[in-house]
């Protein structure tokens, strides 16, 4: 992985390999540019710390939900399973163990 070292805060050598990643040079500085805006941008919502803003946001008023039929019957829906045990719809398995 060459020499993907280094932040302050995390190391991203350590971190492919605990995450078992193969990461080349150039992956590797992505992630890290990544990894230290995300790290920035929580940083920025610490400074926050829970303020109320100026503006739109603190002006908006919730939506009102409404409740709307749907226009497809459970019962349509069960008939395009084959396969149904105690009520489920049974799907073919898309994970190895």
């Amino acid at each position: 992985m060459g020499n993907m070292e280094t932040s302050k805060t995390f190391n991203i050598a350590d971190m492919a390999h605990i995450a078992r990643l193969r990461l080349d040079e150039n992956e590797a500085q992505q992630l890290e540019k990544d990894l230290k805006g995300i790290l920035a941008y929580f940083s920025d919502l610490q400074k926050f710390n829970g303020k109320v803003a100026e503006g739109k946001a603190a002006k908006a008023t919730p939506r009102k939900d409404e409740v709307k039929e749907c226009c497809v019957d459970a019962k349509d829906i069960s008939k395009l399973f084959n396969h149904k045990e105690g009520g489920y719809m049974m799907v073919p398995k898309s994970l190895e163990d």
